[in-house]
């Protein structure tokens, strides 16, 4: 099933001034990033594939489950498995 799921990075995530593309987020996890709210409370819909990902930036990420923790792994370790 489908889901959208809010998740912050937090400080010394492994993800922090990478960009959605160097992460190759969809293609290693399955989960898309759509939407991204930044600490100011920029928001950026449909987020381009060089957008950097910022400590404190609120993901809004679309997958299942599964893909879903796949995804929180990436940007918490820097690694899927």
């Amino acid at each position: 099933d489908l889901v959208l799921e809010w998740f912050t990075i937090e400080r010394g995530a492994a993800c922090i001034g990478s960009t959605i593309r160097d992460l190759e987020v969809r293609t290693r996890t399955g989960a898309s990033i759509v939407s991204i709210i930044e600490a100011d409370q920029t928001t950026r819909t449909n987020p381009e594939a060089d957008t950097v990902l910022n400590e404190g930036a609120t993901l809004i990420a679309a997958g299942d489950r599964l893909t879903i923790n796949a995804l929180k792994r990436l940007l918490i370790e820097g690694r899927v498995g």
